[in-house]
């Protein structure tokens, strides 16, 4: 077992909590700090795997450190520049700091002008010392442990490789590519909250595939010895352990109000009789019913907002690394008073994937799903049909 997995009362006693952060605040922290790095991801063009690295290392971090000690988007910011030196790809310190400022200040003030953020200034050379120092915290945090395999690798492997050989899994093509492609966003979705430290890579992917297969009526059949399937894939995964994490992803999913693309709906939440039970369980906000969406329309034209570079953008302006963010200029405050989340840069394409993944993007028909998209309203119910 991996010694980046814990316990669920280990998490709920994390540093945070002891000086006094409420569970959902934290919870909060989390996800805003995804939604930074996956918007400098986007605007970067850098590729899936980096945002994963960077939260699988956010996420450890915290396991020690206090959101009261560590400001998140600051350490978000930190762990993504750890992480492109792990993955091997080149990014100056500037970019990352440009943008993250620019993207930090739309996330917590919506509808004013970002500042530009000039590299000669005093506050920049403040925050390129304040991220290095950071950076030696964190490596000294995480004992200088930069081993991290994520689920995206295991869905791959065990979809095109594992199950087929034990027969586990009907030699389809179409059904391989369908799986891949949903559980693809899934597990980058997953990395909003501390699912990576709460449970091993191998045990979510073999829980994704198998809300995948469920929801497209695809078999998954036992080995030829009798042995399950995911014995196969995974020898500490269990029905119960794959259970356990699908019901606390159906509560993240129903949860997070995330902006969603114009073409995506997400209702919050699931209104299935058969779920009363498990949404008994979820937060208070979720359980109770989820207020109206507080996002402008998706149709409302973009304003003009400044970029890092200088420069404006237009609503012709769609690129991913334009910034468009559609309706972040607009969005008013959240239903628990917080600032309002932007949508994700237009566009919705995922960046390349690495050459260790890649074959699973060129298997997949269409454009994979948009990065760390979470499931839509049917999706989220088959979970745990």
């Amino acid at each position: 077992m991996s010694s980046w997995v814990f316990e669920r009362k280990v998490l709920e006693d994390s540093p945070s909590r002891q000086d006094g952060l409420l569970p959902r605040e934290e919870h909060r922290r989390m996800y805003k700090a995804f939604v930074l790095v996956k918007e400098i991801c986007t605007s970067l063009k850098l590729e899936p795997l980096i945002m994963n690295t960077t939260m699988t290392l956010f996420h450890r971090f915290y396991v020690y450190q206090s959101f009261r000690d560590f400001d998140n988007y600051e350490m978000a910011m930190c762990c993504l520049f750890l992480a492109l030196k792990i993955e091997e790809k080149v990014q100056r310190m500037e970019s990352i700091l440009k943008w993250g400022h620019h993207i930090r200040f739309r996330l917590t003030q919506p509808g004013q002008q970002p500042p530009k953020l000039d590299v000669k200034s005093r506050e920049y050379f403040e925050m390129a010392e304040r991220l290095q120092i950071h950076e030696r915290i964190l490596l000294q945090t995480t004992g200088f442990d930069l081993t991290i395999t994520h689920p995206g690798w295991h869905i791959f492997n065990f979809v095109t490789k594992t199950l087929p050989r034990f027969k586990c899994l009907p030699d389809s093509a179409s059904d391989s590519k369908a799986i891949c492609k949903l559980t693809w966003g899934w597990a980058h979705a997953s990395f909003g909250s501390n699912f990576v430290v709460r449970f091993e890579s191998d045990v979510i992917a073999c829980a994704m595939i198998k809300a995948a297969a469920r929801q497209l009526k695809v078999e998954l059949r036992a080995a030829q010895d009798g042995r399950p399937w995911f014995a196969m894939c995974a020898p500490r995964c269990n029905e119960h352990v794959m259970q356990e994490f699908l019901c606390e992803f159906h509560d993240y999913c129903l949860s997070t109000n995330e902006p969603r693309e114009p073409n995506i709906r997400m209702e919050h939440p699931c209104d299935r009789p058969s779920h009363a039970k498990l949404l008994a369980r979820s937060t208070p906000s979720a359980a109770a019913g989820a207020a109206p969406s507080p996002y402008p329309a998706a149709s409302a034209a973009p304003s003009p907002a400044a970029r890092p570079d200088g420069h404006a953008d237009t609503p012709s302006s769609t690129g991913a690394q334009e910034m468009d963010h559609e309706t972040g200029a607009a969005a008013p405050s959240g239903a628990d008073g917080q600032p309002a989340i932007p949508a994700a840069a237009a566009g919705g394409q995922a960046p390349a994937a690495t050459p260790a993944v890649s074959a699973a993007v060129s298997m997949a028909t269409d454009v994979l799903p948009p990065l760390g998209d979470l499931p839509s309203s049917e999706d989220v119910a088959s979970l745990l049909m």
